[in-house]
């Protein structure tokens, strides 16, 4: 009898993450959405927040923004957007459970 493992979800991936990102010193940060009355909200304003990526990591003069999905995830286009003004000025992706040899080699450097 063969065992499939559920899907990654993408919670469980920006922890993998993170985890791997605090072993090789990046400072990380992400902002959590919150509850209100009707429905999920992250903070924010302007023109890029409705498409912030999910996480920022910083080391030594580099600064990596993430935008997290689970594996087949679509990113919004605001999140799109975003990622593709921020990566004219830094390092912007949208990542998925099978980019982890990228992710892994991106924050091993």
């Amino acid at each position: 009898m063969t065992s499939t493992a559920p899907p990654l979800t993408e919670a469980d991936f920006q922890r993998q993450i993170v985890e791997l990102a605090r072993i090789y010193g990046w400072e990380d940060f992400h902002v959590r959405a919150g509850r209100t009355r009707d429905s999920w909200r992250v903070p924010g304003s302007g023109s890029m927040a409705a498409g912030w990526p999910d996480l920022v990591l910083v080391k030594h003069g580099r600064i990596i923004f993430m935008e997290v999905k689970r594996a087949g995830g679509k990113a919004t286009s605001d999140q799109q957007r975003v990622i593709g003004v921020l990566s004219a000025v830094a390092e912007a992706y949208i990542v998925q459970p099978k980019d982890w040899d990228f992710i892994q080699r991106e924050l091993a450097a």
